[in-house]
């Protein structure tokens, strides 16, 4: 199945064109935060059953008024270093036309944002609301 065109986006690696997007997000709500996976999927734009999905894990506030903070951000550079550790591990070969990375996060640091302890305007937001100001989500490593 291939992507549906809304929403996709192209990129050119090593002269091979893909296309990919982000699919909608799965969260898990708690008390005072949730918790959110985001979905990356990437297409070789002339071999479309080679494909590569990635699962990043990570986490947000909402606040009541004034919209949600989230703790990553999917951009041209990550999908690039994703379609390069695929390639480096071999992909794509005849047994294999599809690749995943659970936990991406892990391997992709790169697409976690994290909440700024100094965010005075994030921290006010929180105080305002009554939602406890998320911890510093810096990515080990």
């Amino acid at each position: 199945m291939t992507l549906p065109k809304k929403n996709r986006r192209r990129i050119v690696v090593d002269e091979t064109r893909y296309v990919w997007t982000v699919a909608k997000p799965r969260e898990r709500i708690h008390a005072d935060r949730f918790e959110l996976t985001l979905p990356l999927r990437i297409e070789q734009q002339d071999t479309p059953e080679n494909r590569i999905r990635a699962k990043f894990n990570g986490t947000g506030v909402d606040f009541l008024f004034s919209g949600r903070a989230q703790s990553l951000s999917i951009r041209p550079r990550i999908v690039r270093m994703v379609i390069e550790e695929a390639i480096r591990r071999g992909w794509p070969t005849r047994g294999q036309k599809v690749i995943s990375f659970d936990n991406a996060e892990q391997l992709f640091p790169g697409a976690v944002v994290p909440f700024d302890a100094g965010d005075e305007e994030l921290r006010a937001a929180c105080e305002q609301w009554f939602v406890p100001y998320p911890k510093d989500q810096t990515p080990p490593g």
